[in-house]
Parts: structure tokens; C-alpha cells; sequence
């Protein structure tokens, strides 16, 4: 678990999981989120289910593999951080120091075996790309030669636990240690002196994997910046496309669903034998806060918080 003085730190230094983005193997964030943390101002953001669940399992885990492997660990948070010794642009926050040998220890939560083959196979692919990038990282910045990556994953009889060793591998660390810097030097130094610099964005093959970059991102107060108008009417398009998509996504399937009359089921004439039907499914639960502030007006006060969104319309001038 990292401090709170680590967490703001990490704005002027490239990290395990900054630098797993920059290899495209990141399946959550882009390039273009990591160069937004590190050039605006960042609102935080509350962690997903999955994220709280892996962070809660932390100490277990570290806990186990410790156990098993009998290895003397410290899990200070103030002797968790190392920076590399040659280019100090490059920091990493690592799960436990190991005491009785060379080594440290990465804690892993993950909802399935997906991308992760038997441990101790030997094979290169043995975890997941991003977090061989990301303990390559950590072993280039405790200059260490092999990591512990310790991992539960989650089934239907409960936690399969396994462990990995990850070798230090020269060849890839210095490549890291290049693209690294070359990133950093090309688009964020740059940015940082600059007055707008959306000019300084770094280019990308993909789409961002989620626009919630742009809610997290504090805005300026009076702060006008241009956007060219090809752009703008490539949005405005989509819109309308869209817009015409659902209304006539919305006609099919009204259309679809009359000639059902009042049966529950329908064969597709010509489908082969296809059929649709109506299921009853359990709806979601809604609570009524009106009642709730109501007749328990302290619980209401207690419990329920006003959030704030950014939404973006037209000023009329």
C-alpha cells in the first residue's frame, strides 16, 4: 500500500503500470490517459469492485506466499519505494521487501486464470504481458535480478494460489529505459512548459479505452482553448448518425416485437428453426429517496451524497 505523499509523487516519474501503458499492453488505460496524469491536474477517482478486491487481498496474499516460501518480509510503505538508480525519471512501489534473499514480492488478485499458464513452466508468457512489463520495471528499479509474483485466482472451489519467478531480462530493460525516456522527453516535457499543451499529445493507434480520462481532468476557470472545426463536425456527425441509428434500431424492433401478439415465444419464418422469447427476468432494485428523507430524514443525511459530473454543452453567444 503506497502513501498518500508516493500517490502525488508519482506525477514526476513514469511507474510499473505507466510504463505497461506505454507498450499498449495495458487493457485499461491508453498512453493518453497516462500523459493527462501527468500534465493536468487529476480529480481521484473512486476505485471499481474489482479494484478494492485487490487491494483488500494484498496483505493476504503477500501473507501467504511468505509462509509458504519462508521469507522474512517488511511491508513499510516508506521502504516500498525505489527509484532507478541511472535515470531517476522511472520510479516503482513494490508489495514487500524480502529480508533473507534478493528479491521482492508482487501481489496479484485476478477473477480467472485467463493469460496465466502453470506456474514454474519456464515459458516467457508465463503471466500476463502487462505485469511482465511491470515487474521488469520494478526489477530494473531495485536492481534486482528475479521477483516473486504471487497470485490468487478466484474460482468456483475458492482461490487457486500460485506463485511465479520473473527473471531480469537486460535486453528488455534497457529497451524499456529508452522508450521510456524517449516518451517522456518527446511529450511531456514539452507540455509541462507550455501554455496549451494539447499540442504535445501523444499519438495512438487505439481509441481510448474509456472517456472517463475526461471527467477526471480539473478545468481551468476562464481558460479558452481552439479546437478546428473538422473535428468538431466529425462529432456532431457521429451524433446524428447515431441518433438515426436508435430511432431506427428502436422501429425494427417495435416491429419485430407486435408480431409476437400475446404469444411469449416466435419462430423466425426461414430461420432455420430459430426462436425468441420473453423471459422474466429480476429488475434491479431502486430506492426512493424521497421516502427515505422522509421518514428517515438521519439515515438520509448520513448516507446519501451529492456527486458532481462534467457534461459538455454550447455557450450561446
Amino acid at each position: 500500500m503506497i502513501t498518500e505523499s508516493q500517490r502525488k509523487d508519482r506525477k514526476q516519474h513514469l511507474g510499473s503500470s505507466d510504463i505497461a501503458t506505454l507498450y499498449n499492453v495495458n487493457p485499461y488505460k491508453s498512453a493518453y490517459s497516462v500523459w493527462c496524469e501527468k500534465i493536468y491536474d487529476m480529480k481521484d477517482t473512486d476505485p471499481s469492485e474489482a479494484m478494492n478486491t485487490g487491494i483488500e487481498l494484498e496483505t493476504p496474499v503477500v501473507n501467504w506466499i511468505s509462509k509458504k516460501l519462508k521469507l522474512e518480509i517488511d511491508t513499510s510503505p516508506e521502504n516500498l519505494c525505489y527509484t532507478y538508480e541511472k535515470d531517476s525519471l522511472f520510479q516503482c512501489n513494490v508489495d514487500a521487501n524480502v529480508l533473507n534473499y534478493p528479491t521482492i514480492i508482487e501481489a496479484k488478485y485476478a477473477g480467472s486464470d485467463k493469460d496465466w499458464n502453470e506456474a514454474d513452466s519456464g515459458k516467457e508468457n508465463d503471466i500476463p504481458a502487462m505485469y511482465y512489463i511491470q515487474v521488469l520495471h520494478q526489477l530494473m528499479c531495485c536492481n534486482l535480478d528475479y521477483a516473486i509474483v504471487a497470485v490468487w485466482l478466484s474460482g468456483f472451489a475458492g482461490f487457486e494460489k500460485r506463485f511465479y519467478y520473473i527473471k531480469r531480462d537486460e535486453e528488455r530493460i534497457k529497451k524499456l529505459a529508452k522508450i521510456g525516456r524517449l516518451w517522456w522527453n518527446k511529450y511531456v516535457i514539452p507540455a509541462l512548459d507550455c501554455e496549451h499543451p494539447e499540442k504535445y499529445i501523444p499519438p495512438t493507434k487505439q481509441p481510448l479505452k474509456s472517456l472517463e480520462i475526461f471527467k477526471r481532468i480539473e478545468r481551468v476557470s476562464g481558460k479558452i482553448n481552439k479546437v478546428d472545426s473538422k473535428t468538431y463536425l466529425a462529432w456532431t456527425d457521429a451524433k446524428r448518425a447515431l441518433s438515426k441509428a436508435k430511432k431506427e434500431k428502436d422501429a425494427a424492433e417495435e416491429a419485430f416485437k407486435k408480431q409476437f401478439g400475446d404469444a411469449r415465444s416466435a419462430e423466425i419464418i426461414g430461420g432455420g428453426g430459430q426462436i425468441f422469447t420473453f423471459k422474466e427476468e429480476r429488475g434491479s432494485q431502486r430506492l426512493d429517496y424521497n421516502i427515505l428523507k422522509i421518514k428517515y430524514p438521519q439515515i438520509y443525511k448520513e448516507m446519501v451524497t451529492q456527486g458532481t459530473r462534467q457534461t459538455l454543452r454550447e455557450v450561446k453567444v
